[in-house]
């Protein structure tokens, strides 16, 4: 157990198993599963010191004059250990639980991240994440989330049209219900509805 707790460090980038087999062979030995357990121990204390001295990760700022409709800065003022990797999560406002990762991130330093491939128009919450891994395990610290932040609408017009999912005509009228496009890339100010009856080479627009 003592020789699997001084080996440890080597097995942050392998795993105890196989530090302890320089030792102990490859077959299954007591003195392997005793080192392999000393091992095991060793890592999670200091994992748990680690994210004891990281304490909480503070969330990501939106750079100044940094903000477009399909990318932006952010700046993030933890400090980055070396030998860890650290992502950038992303969620719609009002959706709390579905986090996913930013496609395209690029530090430039130690501080500032550029986020690409964005969707304009649309409202995020960003966050920063440390990953922990060793022998297989992965833990997360997980930063608090950066306010609400807008991306500005689109110069491009939407490619999508509303679809129509109703329709009940009447004597002398017709109710058209349709579903809204789910991320219009820009403000829609208005709808125009066009009624057409072919027969009589009727249009008319509303």
């Amino acid at each position: 157990c003592m020789r699997g707790c001084a080996l440890w460090n080597e097995a942050l980038t392998s795993n105890c198993s196989k530090v302890c087999d320089k030792f102990n062979g490859n077959h299954i030995s007591l003195s392997k599963l005793y080192c392999t357990a000393g091992c095991n121990d060793a890592i999670i204390l200091y994992f748990q010191k680690l994210q004891s001295e990281i304490g909480p990760l503070p969330s990501p700022k939106l750079v100044p004059d940094s903000l477009f409709d399909k990318s932006l800065k952010l700046q993030w003022k933890g400090v980055r250990l070396k030998n860890f990797k650290y992502k950038v999560q992303w969620k719609l406002e009002n959706n709390p639980g579905n986090w996913q990762y930013c496609q395209k991130e690029t530090w430039n330093n130690d501080s500032i991240i550029q986020l690409d491939n964005l969707r304009p128009y649309t409202n995020y919450q960003f966050r920063v994440i440390l990953l922990l891994a060793w022998s297989g395990t992965m833990q997360f610290v997980v930063s608090e989330p950066s306010v609400v932040i807008s991306t500005h609408p689109s110069r491009v017009p939407p490619s999508m049209i509303p679809e129509i999912v109703r329709t009940i005509p009447a004597d002398s009228s017709i109710s058209v219900t349709w579903a809204a496009i789910p991320f219009p890339l820009a403000p829609i100010l208005s709808y125009h509805l066009t009624i057409q009856e072919p027969t009589k080479e009727y249009t008319i627009f509303k």
